[in-house]
């Protein structure tokens, strides 16, 4: 035991990740849907192309993960980008952590 190497080792399944995409697509039969993986969740490129080759789409919030998944080949009409999304989010809660504390006027007279 003195000889190995104390450092993480993730074993993933590949039968299960698939298993679990069909089960979502299964799921979401008939809807206009993207099925998409966060590429900040495993930046393995492996499982990356695995998902993609399963029709999956990329959600992407950084430009290392737009790198990560065009190296991965995602098609980029499937790219989901949460950035915006996350960014009115923090704002959101800023403004009503502010409000809560008694530091600002009522949430409603701020325009988002």
């Amino acid at each position: 035991m003195e000889s190995v190497e104390k450092r993480p080792f993730y074993l993933y399944s590949k039968p299960q990740i698939t298993r679990n995409v069909e089960a979502y697509k299964d799921a979401l039969q008939g809807l206009s849907s993207i099925i998409g993986y966060a590429i900040k969740a495993n930046n393995n490129l492996k499982i990356l192309e695995h998902l993609r080759g399963l029709g999956c789409g990329a959600v992407l919030v950084s430009g290392n993960e737009l790198r990560l998944a065009l190296r991965a080949g995602f098609d980029p009409t499937r790219y989901v980008y949460v950035d915006f999304i996350v960014h009115l989010w923090k704002k959101f809660v800023s403004l009503y952590v502010c409000w809560v504390i008694g530091r600002l006027g009522p949430v409603s007279s701020f325009v988002f």
